[in-house]
């Protein structure tokens, strides 16, 4: 979806929602947004008053015209929360998770079962290498 038609999808989800306002015009459409689009309308209203609002455009093509600027500030609140996939697709998530396995697989091998000096020292040198990308994993 490209900024033309984020503007011609919002223009009309506007225009249907406010059909007595005049001389509405999509100023500014911004592509890949929260998933979807935004969209600046501004219109008379029919008093003669200036209006602006925003509208968020769906990637099925769907919007919602905001009615006030609380609407929108939850709206893109609860847009702007990341999702447990992602977090858990996360680097630095996943780097913790192998580097806390290892810890636990290097105390189990060296302290129950039968004893093997190699896989021991190999355990040791993979939980080396994984402490090193965890921590080194870290963004600034």
């Amino acid at each position: 979806m490209d900024e033309a038609e984020i503007r011609s999808i919002a223009k009309k989800a506007f225009s249907d929602k406010y059909p007595e306002d005049t001389a509405v015009t999509a100023t500014e459409g911004v592509a890949n947004v929260f998933g979807g689009g935004l969209a600046v309308i501004r219109s008379v209203e029919k008093n003669g008053n200036p209006n602006e609002e925003l509208v968020y455009v769906y990637p099925d093509k769907t919007a919602r015209v905001f009615g006030t600027t609380e609407e929108m500030a939850r709206f893109l609140e609860s847009k702007s929360r990341p999702m447990l996939i992602d977090m858990v697709s996360n680097i630095t998530f996943v780097a913790g998770v192998v580097f806390l396995f290892l810890i636990v697989a290097t105390f189990v091998a060296g302290f129950v079962g039968n004893y093997n000096e190699k896989a021991f020292a190999a355990l040791g040198a993979v939980l080396t290498t994984a402490a090193g990308f965890f921590f080194g994993s870290k963004k600034a």
